[in-house]
């Protein structure tokens, strides 16, 4: 019937050119996308686009109608490039045949902005939206559905774009219009109650957003079931906002709850139901409980190969997740095939240059410190084929520049790290603008490259900066302020300015107290950082702070909770770092007796508590109660964790040091050849813990007067540090500082001998 009806009108018509021509054309075309005819309906609308550019007097209705719903059909298929092109040409025929602030026109205005949202065209996508959703307040009001959908597309277009202050603002509004019109609990408001919920999470602001998601679970639970896909959702986005405030325990409750709900509902191998599972053994690994963290992630990793494929992103992040657990649970040749399958699925199907393949090269990098130059180059040309491709100022491109920074600081390569800073700094000030919230985390992350570096006048400049943006874009306590006000005071302290670091470590902590909790690990280490600075002219209130901390978290939880018990440990493990080694001595005691009785005397936890134990001991010269803890830690991690465990290793070479210590010269080199042997097989020659063990062994070897082989050792050391490190390395420095000692003290041994 088309067919014929359109050969009857080119052949009745004026010409091929004719409205009539076009109209049949437009028609035919939207009707053959519905039937999946997509190569005779390209045919089709692209007849129907050579029409309309012979013919200029677009400004029939019926012809506008059919090229707006030509538009949808395209935009509804995905098609996004061809969308564009006939969104475009009805909402130029309707703002001239019908006015700018006709409904129609601001449908295809609307039409035209969800194309270019998701051809990932946000500037522009959020220019209409503003315009639209303007105009149609205007024109239809603040709660008419129309206008109500405007402000929701643009909030979704300004999270594309991260204007997290902004989205929510633009939510917030849309939320008290939908309110006012419809009542609290009608799906829609209960959808931009979810939706205002889930950017909360993104703004990081978790206590405001479980108290949203809390809303949309029981508006949800009561208007459409407990079982709904929705209303699991809501769950899911609680358990999230309650992981995030370290609420481990509601949020694998939360979890489960959304897991057995999915799978009964939707299936098991549903999406929903895979983000579920991998959310959950997220929950349960952060409660250490590895077992059946890590059979849910296999699970999660099965379903979501199976489902999206190996390239797809959760699939890489499953992959990166599951690696970090195994890694955590001391199995690293499975933590690093895991890491090494993220990597070549995003490379295959995201390409080198992605920022999840920056970061699943990043993991790879840290798990495996030998291969430093491999990953700089891949790094490199990552960020060239994606310049070449998005150009220099690109957010993709400026993510990746800015996770390249953040691996070379966690590599301590602080110089590569300012070069790369510098650029992402540089670029999103430019992109973003100076205020938005990833151009300030990039000014923090500048500031600690520029402090590690002893440049401490820029790095307080560059905090400065980072402290006021944040503040004035976030609030004064939202916790990335908080970090910036908490590493801003580090460096005062390091320059001796006293008075300005306690006044900004308090601020810290108190903004840490509010939002955070007394317990959580950033508060403790504020209240820790506070109680070294106050040590040094107020100890007594060093000491209160540092018991108030603990005080409040007993009362709360109970002396022997995992909780407390980390944070007693934490305190001690900052107390070693602060050389204060008798506190250190009574919270290492105390997080061991606890960890003896909550995980038993041969768990991970324990074994290493007792070696920390052993470093308080060590360092008051309480040698023989020192010796006792190490061989209990060497004895104890070889039956649990194995003998080329490296936390294992690290037992014996801290027993070996220590035997060196009470002279016990032969032991020590037996114990000193061991851990050397043991990370040259797990960690690799040049890495710095077997760098370490190599001028160790070396030391002992040169107090038995085995000059030679001593020699021999402190060479090597120099050696691998070059071929690993690079000559400028700290590292290498030291291993040549120490060979220079050596071959200065052999020197003068053998002028002593012969005289």
């Amino acid at each position: 019937m088309h067919r014929r009806a359109l050969a009857g009108r080119e052949r009745n018509a004026p010409g091929p050119h004719h409205p009539d021509v076009l109209l049949v054309a437009l028609r035919r075309a939207v009707k053959l996308l519905d039937e999946r005819k997509y190569e005779e309906a390209e045919i089709m609308y692209q007849h129907a686009l050579g029409v309309m550019e012979k013919w200029r007097g677009l400004d029939r209705p019926d012809i506008l109608d059919s090229l707006n719903t030509l538009g949808e059909t395209l935009l509804n298929l995905e098609r996004y490039d061809e969308a564009e092109a006939m969104c475009r040409h009805a909402l130029a025929g309707r703002e001239k045949a019908l006015g700018v602030d006709h409904a129609a026109t601001l449908t295809s205005a609307d039409n035209l902005g969800r194309t270019l949202y998701h051809q990932r065209k946000h500037e522009e996508a959020e220019m209409i939206f503003r315009s639209t959703q303007a105009s149609r307040k205007e024109v239809l009001g603040l709660y008419h559905p129309d206008t109500l959908l405007s402000i929701a597309s643009l909030g979704v277009t300004l999270l594309c774009q991260r204007k997290y202050g902004e989205a929510e603002i633009v939510y917030r509004q849309a939320l008290g219009a939908m309110e006012k019109i419809l009542g609290p609990d009608h799906p829609d408001v209960l959808d931009s109650v979810n939706t205002l919920g889930e950017t909360l999470l993104d703004l990081e602001k978790y206590g405001e957003a479980e108290a949203m998601c809390r809303r949309a679970l029981e508006g949800r639970e009561k208007i459409l079931g407990l079982d709904h896909r929705d209303t699991l959702l809501s769950a899911n986005n609680l358990g999230v906002a309650l992981r995030n405030q370290d609420k481990h325990h509601e949020a694998e409750n939360m979890y489960r709850r959304a897991l057995e709900g999915a799978e009964k509902t939707l299936g098991p191998d549903h999406c929903d139901t895979l983000m579920c599972i991998y959310n959950l053994a997220g929950a349960l690994h952060k409660q250490r409980k590895y077992d059946e963290a890590e059979m849910m992630h296999r699970q999660a990793l099965a379903g979501r190969e199976k489902t999206l494929g190996l390239g797809h992103r959760h699939t890489i992040r499953n992959l990166t997740k599951l690696g970090a657990l195994l890694y955590q649970e001391g199995k690293y040749d499975e933590a690093k095939i895991m890491y090494q399958r993220a990597v070549m699925g995003a490379k295959k199907f995201l390409g080198p240059g992605h920022p999840m393949t920056l970061k699943s090269v990043n993991h790879l990098t840290l798990l495996d410190e030998r291969k430093y130059e491999e990953a700089e180059i891949i790094y490199r040309h990552a960020l060239g084929t994606m310049e070449k491709a998005l150009g220099p100022d690109h957010q993709d491109v400026l993510d990746s520049v800015n996770i390249l920074g953040e691996t070379l600081l966690d590599l301590k390569m602080y110089n590569e790290a300012e070069v790369m800073c510098r650029r992402a700094l540089a670029g999103r000030e430019k992109t973003f603008g100076p205020d938005h919230r990833d151009t300030l985390l990039t000014a923090n992350n500048l500031g600690v490259a520029l402090r590690n570096q002893n440049k401490h006048h820029e790095a307080e400049i560059t905090y400065r900066r980072a402290v006021i943006g944040t503040g004035r874009t976030l609030g004064p306590d939202h916790r990335d302020t908080l970090m910036c006000v908490y590493n801003l005071a580090g460096l005062l302290q390091r320059q001796r300015k006293y008075d300005e670091a306690e006044m900004m470590h308090r601020r810290a902590l108190a903004g840490r107290e509010k939002t955070l909790g007394p317990g959580h690990r950033h508060t403790l280490r504020s209240l820790i950082k506070l109680g070294a600075l106050l040590d040094e002219r107020k100890y007594e209130e060093a000491e209160i702070i540092y018991r108030h901390a603990l005080g409040t978290m007993e009362k709360a939880l109970g002396p022997d909770h995992q909780d407390v018990l980390d944070s007693v440990n934490i305190l001690g493990e900052a107390l070693l770092d602060l050389k204060m080694y008798n506190e250190a001595e009574v919270m290492c005691r105390r997080a061991l007796a606890g960890r003896e009785k909550t995980f038993g005397p041969d768990h991970r936890d324990t074994l290493l508590t007792a070696n920390n134990l052993g470093v308080a001991l060590r360092n008051q010269n309480k040698h023989h109660e020192a010796e006792i803890m190490y061989r209990r830690a060497v004895i104890g991690t070889g039956r649990t964790l194995g003998p080329d465990h490296r936390d294992t290793l690290m037992c014996v070479y801290n027993l070996a040091g220590l035997l060196q210590r009470q002279r016990k010269y032969d032991e020590a080199e037996m114990m000193h050849r061991r851990a050397l042997a043991g990370r040259e097989k797990t960690l690799g020659p040049g890495h710095r813990h077997t760098l370490r063990s190599l001028i160790k062994l070396g030391a002992v070897l040169h107090e038995k007067r085995k000059y030679d082989e001593s020699e021999i050792m402190y060479r090597r050391a120099v050696t691998e540090a070059e071929k690993s490190l690079g000559p400028n390395h700290p590292a290498t420095l030291r291993s040549f500082n120490q060979l220079s000692m050596f071959l200065y003290a052999r020197a003068t041994s053998t002028l002593d001998e012969v005289s």
